[in-house]
């Protein structure tokens, strides 16, 4: 069992600039992609299972485990490239 939640952005997005940003985000951490979703597994020795998915107003999220420095990585990268967000438990 997990979190879920919507990473809404304030911009409109294609999917292949959210894929992008995804691809380049998780270039450096151990992470497995699959079609339109992202697993990160580990980031600074920190296991999780960090699920994101595209979405057309944003990224979907599902995650558990050691996760907080990476939710915050993303959040901090997300409003650098996107601006405003909107997080919202689902």
């Amino acid at each position: 069992m997990g979190l879920t939640q919507h990473i809404k952005l304030q911009d409109k997005v294609t999917k292949e600039q959210a894929s992008l940003f995804l691809d380049d985000l998780c270039s450096e951490l151990q992470f497995e992609k699959r079609t339109e979703k992202w697993i990160v597994r580990s980031m600074q020795g920190k296991r999780m299972i960090f699920e994101i998915v595209v979405t057309d107003c944003g990224f979907y999220t599902h995650r558990s485990g050691d996760y907080f420095e990476f939710l915050g990585f993303l959040i901090e990268q997300l409003t650098e490239k996107f601006g405003t967000i909107w997080i919202e438990d689902v």
